[in-house]
């Protein structure tokens, strides 16, 4: 593919990635009713099979955004586009809600410069939110002696989600060292809706409505060593850290009272109206640490671990007491039979697996008590390579179980499919014949 038809395409699905990302709500989680919503693991499809897996994996096939490090192990300009399909089930009690979804997933450009230093762009989802939760009540009051019974419901509705820019680099100081550092540019719009409905209209009923406006810079530093054992052998340990700390929002509010006449609804008195607050959200940092075993052209199996401080985690100085330091475990790898069999596709293809558990970045307050938001998941899928385009088609599943019924919590089974491709070509380099 020539340069300029990739140049275009790139802008092409940038703009409208970025369009789409804005708009849709990726989730109908309860889970993502606090914070910047559900925190989203993005990486490009080759990872994502492997559950994850990726701190210390240099692959010169895919680009690696878990670590930036990796860049430095690009064999030629690549390029990744994907996205994925969700079927999501809800259960709590005898309640149980599916929400379905396809969405954009990744899409990244990583350019080796020379054999020390490597540049990528990408646009990745960092967080979903999207929820809508009724919960219908009553109570009773005494007027003139007699006993009545008022119906209200309380409504908690939440869409949008955040989104990145990112910007990276790489450079090897020496043959078997790599470092990098992604630079992202975080954006979105989440809004929240809060509202007491009463079911006559001699009661005001009430609505807050909340925007969030989310623009401001993060950085991810990564590093690689590469052990090699002989020519084909080599283990590789990598650590990757998230920076945390405050970083610029906006906030609009406006809360107002109504009531309902047929089928109107009428506002009778504004309480509070707040326009475009700019203040603070403190991010958590994460420290990650990556092992693997590499056998060149054949196997590739890893080991990751992170570590993220969600305790620190605050908006407009407000901490949320039910956020927790999370710890996140991954194993994975990858498996080629023969990548030189011309006759056999499914022996030069890759077939790729993993499993990941983590522990809760929420204590969730139900009615029964406490329960950490815990989460086990197991993928798996294949590279099936485009010999002409120099490329791949990733194909990958993925099943993941969130919470638990415990205590009457809401427990989340979630059946994902992966679809990407990868295209390679040779940039920088002078042609000879046009």
């Amino acid at each position: 593919m020539r340069i300029n038809n990739l140049l275009s395409l790139l802008i092409f699905v940038s703009l409208f990635s970025f369009q789409k990302t804005q708009a849709q709500s990726n989730t109908n989680s309860p889970y993502s009713t606090l914070g910047f919503g559900r925190p989203v693991d993005a990486n490009s499809t080759h990872f994502k099979s492997m559950s994850g897996v990726g701190i210390g994996i240099s692959n010169g096939q895919f680009i690696n955004f878990l670590n930036p490090a990796s860049y430095t192990d690009l064999e030629l300009t690549t390029f990744e586009f994907g996205g994925e399909g969700t079927m999501a089930t809800y259960k709590q009690g005898e309640n149980v809600k599916t929400f379905n979804s396809a969405n954009f997933s990744q899409l990244g450009l990583g350019m080796p410069l020379n054999d020390k230093a490597a540049l990528t762009f990408g646009i990745l989802p960092v967080s979903h939110v999207g929820y809508d939760i009724q919960d219908v009540k009553a109570f009773e009051y005494f007027p003139s002696n007699t006993t009545d019974t008022i119906g209200y419901r309380n409504s908690f509705l939440g869409s949008g989600g955040v989104g990145s820019f990112l910007g990276g680099f790489a450079y090897k100081p020496m043959p078997n060292l790599s470092v990098g550092v992604n630079i992202q540019f975080q954006y979105g719009n989440i809004d929240k809706t809060t509202e007491k409905e009463f079911e006559k209209n001699n009661y005001l009923s009430n609505r807050k409505l909340s925007t969030y406006n989310i623009n401001h810079f993060s950085y991810k530093l990564g590093a690689q060593y590469r052990h090699k054992l002989d020519e084909k052998r080599a283990l590789i340990a990598g650590a990757t850290y998230d920076i945390g700390g405050d970083k610029n929002i906006e906030r609009s509010e406006l809360h107002y009272t109504y009531v309902h006449t047929s089928e109107l609804e009428n506002t009778i008195d504004t309480v509070f109206f707040r326009d475009l607050e700019e203040g603070t959200i403190t991010l958590p940092s994460t420290f990650g640490f990556g092992l693997s075993y590499e056998i060149k052209d054949k196997l590739t199996l890893g080991i990751d671990f992170k570590q993220t401080n969600w305790s620190k985690f605050a908006i407009f100085g407000e901490k949320e007491d039910r956020f927790v330091d999370q710890t996140s475990i991954a194993l994975g790898g990858s498996y080629i039979p023969n990548k030189n069999d011309v006759r056999n596709l499914w022996k030069r293809s890759t077939y790729r697996f993993g499993i990941n558990y983590k522990t809760g970045y929420l204590n969730t307050s139900f009615p029964n008590g406490n329960t950490n938001l815990t989460e086990f998941g197991i993928n798996f899928g294949i590279g099936l390579p485009i010999r002409k385009a120099r490329g791949t088609l990733n194909l990958g599943l993925g099943y993941s179980q969130i919470g638990s019924l415990d205590n009457g919590g809401v427990k989340e089974q979630i059946f994902k499919a992966f679809l990407s491709l990868t295209i390679r070509d040779k940039w920088f380099v002078q042609r000879k014949i046009d």
